[in-house]
């Protein structure tokens, strides 16, 4: 299984004769077929595949994963947009030109310019591999695909304008087809991890190396760099790293002996009064630790008993699984999930989505939020009232009472939220620009709808004449 931003990808297979079939579950978002195939308006899609699925992978909108042949032949199989060439097959557009929509009257909001593909084989990398050399393994950044062969090469494409790409020191371009990554020619590489915009390596004699971007210090050498075009090996010296989990703003290693040290910004499990780190620094209150994920602002860690421990940021979804909405995990935190049912095998964690597999029972856990549906446990989430006191007032002007009832408030707060959350997603959407939101981009999706534009025009004006008020005092 893999999980991305906005969707999540679950396989299983069947034996049929004397080869596999693989047959692909997708849920959540689907602009770009980054679910398998075209599809929509139902809660999840499915797909077949010739093979055996091994791993998967998925970014903001496009997904990877190995798949097994009869003749026991490994591919990589992509699918989902490639504005940046994430899919490994060419033709990616330039952005100009392709991921930022026309914004025209009669544009339908579905109708854009970028190019994307159902699943596919990423044929090029045939032709960069050695006669006994296959892909083990692949990870998807946001928009940058990172593979692993068999010989410990690693190849990657997609968007490389902070170095994701790995490519050299001086290469700052996208690739729409594989490239080997720059100097590891001497470090066989055992393990790759990518969630964003950085990938983390792990060679088979433990050497950890680091590029892509690094502005929040995540990179591990005591201070921020800008950019990392090509692998920088880190010096580490508290132990034998053993596993690797690249986040948002933060990194994560393992050590041999179960401990865990994370550096960077954000969700680096030190608790509330330590945001950042520039050196690796040991996450306390965990021991033990046998396995760990990062995505873009939140951690898990299983330890040997299987016991799941979540921290990072949170949100109304509730994807930290804790039982709480819009509260943050600064330190790691048990949750409540029985051991006896997980296992690392079987779990993912993506941007807004984490899946686990509940083993000897046929069910699929989610925690978090996939294209606005949510689902959590049974818990009863307790209410932040973020606008209550705000809505108050606004019945009282409309002729409520002055102390309206607190439940007809938390009817208009959950209209009130649902709209924003919607709103912002929608305009993510239409936006052709990398993690940013324009006022240009609320403005094109409220575009059919006269009266909320005016009133968005209305606000931005007076908010001028206040911005030029202010300078007069």
């Amino acid at each position: 299984m893999g999980a991305g931003v906005r969707h999540a990808l679950v396989s299983t297979h069947s034996l049929s004769g004397d080869r596999f079939e693989s047959h692909l579950a997708g849920f959540g978002l689907n602009r770009c077929q980054q679910l398998g195939k075209k599809g929509s308006g139902t809660p999840s899609i499915a797909t077949n595949v010739s093979g055996k699925v091994l791993q998967i992978a998925c970014g903001r909108e496009h997904s990877a994963m190995v798949v097994e042949k009869k003749d026991k032949s490994k591919v990589v199989m992509v699918c989902g947009s490639n504005s940046y060439g994430q899919l490994g097959i060419g033709d990616a557009h330039r952005l100009q030109e392709a991921a930022i929509p026309k914004q025209t009257a009669e544009l339908e909001q579905e109708e854009y310019l970028i190019p994307a593909s159902g699943l596919v084989e990423v044929a090029a990398l045939k032709d960069m591999l050695r006669s006994d050399e296959m892909p083990v393994r692949v990870q998807c950044g946001m928009d940058h695909t990172v593979i692993l062969t068999s010989l410990g090469r690693v190849f990657a494409m997609g968007w490389g304008s902070d170095g994701q790409l790995g490519a050299g020191p001086d290469s700052t371009v996208c690739h729409d087809r594989p490239v080997q990554v720059f100097g590891l020619d001497k470090a066989p590489i055992v393990d790759i991890s990518s969630s964003t915009d950085f990938t983390l390596a792990l060679s088979a004699d433990g050497r950890l190396f680091y590029w892509g971007n690094a502005e929040y210090g995540q990179c591990m050498i005591g201070k921020k760099i800008d950019q990392v075009l090509a692998p920088l090996e880190i010096p580490f010296t508290d132990g034998t790293i053993v596993k690797i989990a690249a986040g948002g703003c933060h990194a994560l290693v393992l050590l041999s002996d179960g401990r865990v040290y994370g550096c960077g910004y954000g969700a680096i499990g030190m608790g509330a009064d330590t945001a950042s780190s520039l050196t690796p620094s040991l996450v306390k209150g965990i021991s033990d630790i046998g396995h760990i994920a990062a995505s873009t602002d939140r951690c898990l860690a299983l330890d040997s008993q299987n016991n799941v421990y979540s921290w990072g940021l949170g949100n109304h979804a509730g994807r930290l699984g804790n039982g709480t909405v819009f509260s943050n995990l600064y330190a790691p935190t048990r949750l409540d999930i029985s051991p006896k049912h997980v296992q690392p095998a079987f779990m993912a964690l993506g941007n807004d989505i984490a899946l686990e597999i509940h083993v000897g029972r046929p069910s699929l856990c989610i925690a978090g939020i996939m294209d606005e549906q949510v689902e959590t446990t049974n818990k009863q989430f307790p209410r932040h009232k973020l606008f209550s006191r705000e809505l108050a007032l606004l019945m009282y002007g409309f002729g409520d009472s002055i102390s309206p009832l607190p439940e007809s408030v938390d009817v208009l707060e959950d209209i009130l939220v649902d709209f924003i959350n919607s709103t912002c997603v929608q305009a993510a959407t239409v936006s052709g620009r990398k993690n940013k939101i324009l006022v240009e981009d609320f403005k094109f999706i409220l575009r059919k709808d006269p009266k909320k534009l005016a009133r968005v025009e209305e606000l931005l004006a007076m908010n001028k004449e206040i911005e030029v008020a202010r300078t007069l005092f």
